[in-house]
């Protein structure tokens, strides 16, 4: 597969999203952001934004802070997500051992786990 399109310094990707119409308010900033997030990775929040998805020229006051929001938002709420999956993934399986723990039915009644046939 042959790529057609070349990759873009910091500076000219920041000039092409303004000649898009998106306002970047603190131009050092928005540089410090992509070397950190990069521009494929942020471009995921800049779509919500824009109002032709072919030419990807974006709605009127669309702003990098706002897509920087949504991002650093999206990334706090993944680390929500993932802790919450891994105190449940630890407290599954201590469910049923504890209740066999606490209500030891067969243990103290062995008439009542027995196969009725």
């Amino acid at each position: 597969m042959e790529y057609t399109k070349q990759p873009i310094d910091y500076l000219k990707q920041i000039q092409t999203l303004k000649e898009r119409g998106l306002i970047i308010n603190d131009e050092k900033q928005a540089l410090e952001q992509l070397q950190i997030i990069s521009y494929f990775r942020l471009a995921n929040y800049l779509r919500p934004m824009e109002q032709d998805k072919f030419t990807h020229v974006f709605k009127p006051n669309s702003t990098l802070e706002n897509a920087l929001n949504l991002y650093y938002f999206d990334k706090e709420l993944r680390v929500l997500i993932f802790r919450a999956i891994q105190s449940i993934e630890i407290a599954l399986p201590i469910i049923p051992v504890f209740g066999i723990a606490i209500f030891p039915i067969c243990h103290n009644y062995p008439n009542a786990c027995q196969k009725h046939g």
